[in-house]
């Protein structure tokens, strides 16, 4: 990322009215910068291929304890789970790289809860995360793993 370059291309493009094209340069700019700090997300990962820099505290900014996020992983899939009909369709938005496909159908005892999982991620880092994930999933469950498509996209209204 060129960060310092496209920030101050960016200043000069916003403080310059009447430049042709400025606020195409400005989207693309903001698009780039934006990109770039999805996919650095996810860049950094576990031994098991899972990010967790992006959850942090909204009290002190901060990381969250590993723990934390555990539980509350566990139990965003159990009441998810308890309202899933049996061989569910799931669209995520804004996935990552798939914690809650993993919670939803990542064991033999919730073999079949989903039946087709779609996720949608801006970043193409988190997205071969997941797929990696699914993969792992296909092998450990064999047919009754979901089947898995993913789309790297921006989650806008156009």
């Amino acid at each position: 990322m060129k960060d310092d370059l496209n920030i101050d291309l960016l200043k000069r493009l916003c403080e310059t009215p009447g430049v042709p094209g400025r606020e195409e340069r400005v989207r693309a700019l903001i698009e780039e910068e934006v990109q770039g700090l999805f996919d650095e997300t996810y860049t950094a990962t576990d031994d098991a291929g899972v990010s967790l820099r992006i959850w942090r505290s909204s009290y002190h900014g901060g990381p969250l304890p590993r723990p934390h996020i555990e539980t509350c992983l566990r139990q965003t899939g159990q009441r998810l789970r308890a309202l899933l009909p049996p061989a569910a369709r799931v669209l995520e938005l804004g996935c990552g790289s798939g914690l809650l496909l993993q919670e939803l159908a990542g064991s033999q005892e919730l073999a079949g809860r989903v039946a087709h999982y779609t996720g949608t991620d801006p970043s193409g880092v988190a997205l071969e995360h997941l797929q990696r994930g699914a993969a792992a999933l296909r092998t450990r469950l064999g047919a009754a793993a979901p089947a898995v498509q993913v789309h790297e996209q921006e989650a806008t209204s156009e």
